[in-house]
Order: C-alpha cells, then structure tokens, then sequence
C-alpha cells in the first residue's frame, strides 16, 4: 500500500525492491514515528512553503511540558496527493552502506 501512495516523480523503483528497501531501511523508524504521533494535537499545512502541487504537512504532539514536531513532505501526482519520502529512504540507504564500509 505505501507504494500507492508514495511520490514517484520518475524516481521509484519497481514495487519488490521498494518494499525490500522500505522494510529494511525505513519501516522501524516510521513505525516509532506512528506511535509517538498517533494522538497528535495538530495537522496543518505550512502555508510559507506551499506551491501548487507541493506541500509540508506539520503533525504536532504535545505532552505534558513537550512538544515534538513532524514536517512531512506531500506532493501531487496525477491529481492525487502522494508521500514524498524516497528521497528518505535514499538518504537511509547510503548511510548504511557508508556504516557498512566505514
């Protein structure tokens, strides 16, 4: 489902190696982020950076004296607003390859 739903942009791989990448570099944190954001206080738009067909969601949670803020990339395509997080995943991949070598 999160391929659906995941900005392509000309960028995605095939669906397999997506899922493989997503699972192995990117679900644990998302996963941790759903927790600690599920009764979250606000969802809004950061109207200082929004164009036509890309946004930042800001998800806000508070709890008791702390907040903790979320800043999620949105992107149109094919009239149908989509995550803008493989760019993430990139960034996820190399750090473990860099680890891996380093």
């Amino acid at each position: 489902m999160i391929y659906e739903i995941t900005y392509n942009g000309g960028q995605l791989p095939e669906q397999d190696k997506f899922r493989k990448d997503y699972f192995e570099y990117a679900m644990i944190y998302d996963s941790e982020t759903a927790v600690h954001y599920r009764y979250y206080d606000s969802i809004r738009v950061d109207e200082s950076t929004a164009e036509e067909n890309k946004v930042t969601v800001l998800i806000t949670v508070s709890i008791e004296t702390t907040t903790h803020s979320l800043a999620l990339g949105l992107q149109k395509e094919n009239q149908v607003w989509k995550l803008d997080i493989y760019d993430l995943i990139k960034e996820n991949i190399n750090k473990a390859s860099k680890s891996k070598t380093g």
